[in-house]
């Protein structure tokens, strides 16, 4: 039986393969237009889609990877974060 770190790593393969051109319609269809995208851009652009329309679960989700420390770049500025920085 495989362990919870292959299948770790079976997915991480997965996730970082380029996406077909089947799945990159998906993108488009999403209404993303992204060049070479993997499979975990168009995982990242549903939950994404997910999030704006207001699913809780999925907003819960990526805030859970941004307060892990995932490098989001500037990430999201909150309105109390704004109000903090101006003080």
């Amino acid at each position: 039986m495989e362990s919870k770190k292959d299948f770790e790593k079976e997915l991480k393969n997965l996730l970082s393969k380029r996406a077909s051109e089947e799945e990159k319609a998906l993108l488009y269809e999403m209404g993303f237009e992204i060049k070479k995208p993997t499979r975990l851009t168009i995982l990242a652009a549903a939950v994404y889609k997910k999030a704006a329309s207001g699913d809780l679960s999925s907003i819960k989700e990526i805030l859970s990877f941004y307060k892990e420390g995932a490098d989001f770049g500037t990430g999201v500025i909150l309105l109390d974060d704004i109000s903090k920085k101006t003080q």
